[in-house]
């Protein structure tokens, strides 16, 4: 039985049903693949989300670089993103969209509240002065569309790195940067990274149930099969540093354990 197609306006009815109005600054981590057939791809997508947040609202998509290294050089206006998926691949192509300088956790944006992103710390992939944190000062939300906590809650390394874990540090990684300008720039990036050797694995469907246990702070609506989720960053915030608070190995999981 061939799987139906979601159509633009399916998707504009799911934006609604979740809760993404006029005016709403939004970051998007995105599966598209789990919704099945999306009539217009990407492409739909993202004029879907523009139209709901209208020209007072931000759209924000990952386009993070894991993969570069110290001799490689990261230019936002052409390198392309990894493990992301290709919505963030489609956006950051886009006529108006600023993307971020930092070379591992760049973010493409677009609208009211670009400059938000555009004065965070290039050198900060986590932590104090990071987008992350910008975004969460800033009063944004999170959209998880069509993909659970693990496959796009990147915002949980965030408290980590804000409230301090066992099993990660940080790391200073040499990395190299086209500015706008033409030139290159060699920063210091500072990343909170997980301890070599470390057996230990994410496990953030804990902070997902947490969030879904809590009332009220977070709205969940299937479409295709799959559900999607919006919450503040304020709220997640509050809830994962509540769970690290209480037990500081929450969001990991030890594979070797037997449990």
């Amino acid at each position: 039985m061939r799987t139906p197609s979601i159509t633009r306006a399916g998707l504009t009815q799911h934006l609604a049903g979740l809760g993404v109005r006029a005016g709403m600054h939004v970051a998007v981590h995105s599966r598209l693949l789990s919704f099945g057939r999306v009539e217009g791809g990407a492409a739909a997508v993202y004029e879907a989300l523009c139209e709901a947040v209208g020209p007072e609202g931000t759209v924000v998509v990952p386009t993070f670089t894991f993969y570069l290294e110290s001799a490689d050089v990261y230019d936002p206006a052409t390198t392309p993103s990894q493990e992301v998926g290709a919505l963030p691949e489609y956006v950051r192509t886009q006529p108006g969209v600023l993307r971020t300088l930092c070379p591992m956790h760049s973010h493409a944006v677009i609208g009211a509240d670009t400059a938000v992103l555009a004065g965070a710390d290039p050198e900060r992939s986590l932590g104090k002065g990071s987008s992350f944190d910008a975004m969460h000062a800033a009063g944004f939300h999170l959209l998880l569309l069509g993909c659970t906590f693990l496959e796009g809650a990147t915002f949980l390394h965030q408290v980590e790195a804000s409230v301090g874990v066992p099993y990660r540090s940080w790391l200073h990684l040499p990395r190299r940067v086209r500015m706008p300008d033409g030139s290159e720039r060699g920063m210091d990036l500072r990343h909170y990274g997980m301890e070599k050797g470390t057996r230990l694995e994410k496990n953030f469907v804990v902070a997902e149930r947490a969030m879904a246990a809590r009332p009220g702070a977070m709205t969940s609506v299937a479409l295709g099969g799959r559900s999607s989720h919006l919450m503040t960053l304020a709220t997640l915030y509050d809830v994962v540093a509540g769970l690290l608070a209480a037990d500081p190995l929450a969001l990991m999981t030890d594979p070797g354990d037997g449990g």
